[in-house]
């Protein structure tokens, strides 16, 4: 990554040297391949699979080999967790032995992908086709003419702004003299320290400590990141982040700081004057646009029920509008009206309670347009792949109902839009080189156009509120990013709590064209029933000629 930023450098230099556009296009493209080639790699085997003519026993075998390894990982897992639950030095044996099993899979899958290499050339040149989009592509394709394209890319002692319109181009660099690191926890532990129950390290009367220090770091990243860039930006953002700022809410930057810390009304929120969607990089976000799903259903929700776990008051969450979070698997109020209240505007299939399962989600997901989680989500900085969803869990099952993110390397979902209603979805290990390994990019490997994810603990009740009224603003035909920001907008409008902690979370990644729902059946179907019609017709017709 160090030398991806040298190069950088080397062309953002010559570029304001020379004003010669072809350093502005090789910087972006080494910005872009930083980004594209990490998320690509894994997909573009699965693709390679699908047009690269591979005989489908070969493809089968991979896969098989694939879903054995998935199985004895959870094992592993499994067993890992009893060990460190029940302190059981001799399940060391039985590990050992599930990993031993582990390796040899892979080994045996590691050459047949190899031979597929040295024999399908196809193959070999799909998995390894890492070609970014152009500057002039992404101007007269994937831009609307009041949209702008915002990509950060994060080194160790500058960070670089490529911003792109329709019209215009520009990449300036800012030095890293300041705490980014720092200032990005700060805003994120400003929004949410007071709300989440392992954060009681406060005054439990007294908000403006916390405010002050979310104000003071989110006005601040707003003068780096968006006031320093020199083009004038539309309403509508796409922000493509890099390193930690995949951890901040652009919607909650702050355009002026506040004078009172005691609440958070009327403070200059950016979401205010702008649109704003992220991707994990331009051109990922141009093939997601692109990509051309064949749905046969178009809602799909999931609300599980969970135990309720005996409260220690001593330890609850703070007052204010605050009820259950939806992490630590605790049981959930409101996620099960959640999905209710949906199906109520737009139709679609529900599995609630205790048939909230994990196999029903697997069995059923690649069917639809539309999925919807509304769950516990738990993620950890320090371990990416151990993040996981949780559906209603099944005695003494193996599986434990928890979706992890090595679990979506194998799903092909037809979604063109995933609603993850759930706690830090969006949020995960930080790789050096790699990025956030989040739930969300999970997702998106598995084939959505589209995912919304959050990216803390989230509330239950107000993450019902807005998520109905989010499905209502995408009904009356809005963008998905302009029916989340409206969505957002409400709550604020309506009276609640205005803490960014209850409505800024939710980050809406991809393809944000609109999508059609709750307007009844499908084309499809109504042609079908017609020509049903026409056919019942012609028989009576005939019939009564024939008589």
């Amino acid at each position: 990554y160090r030398y991806f930023e040298k190069a950088i450098k080397a062309n953002y230099i010559k570029y304001k040297e020379t004003a010669n556009s072809k350093y502005f296009a090789q910087a972006f493209y080494l910005s872009e391949t930083a980004k594209y080639f990490r998320l690509r790699f894994n997909q573009n085997e699965n693709n390679s699979f699908d047009y690269a003519e591979i005989p489908d026993s070969v493809i089968q075998k991979a896969r098989e080999l694939e879903i054995n390894m998935l199985f004895l990982e959870k094992q592993i897992r499994h067993y890992e967790g009893q060990q460190l639950e029940n302190k059981k030095p001799v399940l060391d044996t039985i590990i050992l032995s599930l990993e031993a099993k582990r390796l040899d899979l892979q080994n045996e899958r590691t050459l047949i992908i190899q031979q597929l290499e040295k024999h399908y050339p196809v193959y070999y040149r799909l998995k390894y086709d890492f070609s970014t989009i152009t500057i002039r592509e992404i101007q007269t394709q994937l831009l609307t003419s009041n949209q702008a394209l915002i990509e950060y890319f994060v080194g160790d002692s500058s960070i670089f702004i490529f911003t792109i319109t329709p019209s215009e181009y520009n990449v300036q660099e800012i030095k890293k003299d300041f705490p980014l690191e720092e200032w990005v926890s700060d805003m994120r532990e400003g929004i949410y320290t007071h709300w989440l129950p392992h954060e009681l390290k406060r005054d439990k009367g007294n908000y403006a400590p916390n405010n002050q220090k979310y104000a003071t770091a989110a006005h601040s990243l707003y003068g780096k990141l968006i006031k320093t860039i020199k083009i004038d930006l539309p309403e509508k953002l796409i922000i493509i982040p890099d390193g930690v700022l995949g951890y901040v809410p652009f919607d909650a930057l702050l355009k002026e700081m506040p004078t009172i810390f005691s609440n958070t009304k009327n403070w200059s929120y950016l979401i205010e004057d702008h649109q704003i969607s992220y991707s994990y990089s331009a051109t990922l976000l141009e093939e997601m646009k692109q990509k051309k799903n064949n749905p046969s259903k178009q809602f799909l929700a999931f609300a599980p029920v969970f135990p309720a776990l005996i409260q220690d008051n001593s330890k609850h969450i703070a007052s204010r509008n605050v009820s259950t979070l939806r992490g630590n698997l605790d049981s959930l109020r409101y996620n099960i009206p959640e999905v209710e209240s949906i199906q109520n505007l737009i139709g679609g299939d529900i599995y609630i309670q205790r048939d909230a399962t994990l196999l029903t989600f697997l069995e059923h997901a690649e069917k639809y347009q539309i999925l919807h989680l509304s769950t516990h989500g738990i993620a950890d900085d320090r371990i990416g792949d151990y993040a996981f969803l949780a559906f209603t869990e099944i005695p003494d099952s193996i599986e434990n109902e928890k979706l992890y993110i090595r679990d979506l390397y194998n799903l092909r979902l037809n979604a063109d839009m995933v609603v993850l209603s759930a706690c830090d979805t969006g949020f995960g290990e930080l790789q050096k080189g790699e990025g956030i390994l989040s739930l969300a990019r999970g997702f998106a490997y598995a084939g959505a156009k589209s995912i919304i994810n959050t990216l803390w603990s989230v509330d239950d009740r107000s993450t019902s509120e807005i998520m109905t009224s989010f499905y209502s603003h995408l009904k009356d035909g809005l963008d998905k990013d302009a029916a989340l920001r409206q969505a957002k907008l409400d709550y604020l409008k309506s009276g609640n709590t205005p803490d960014p902690f209850f409505w800024a979370a939710f980050v809406p990644v991809g393809d944000m064209s609109a999508i059609e729902v709750g307007r009844g059946a499908s084309f499809g179907v109504w042609f079908g029933l017609s020509f049903l019609i026409v056919g019942l017709f012609v028989l009576i017709w005939k019939s009564n000629v024939i008589n």
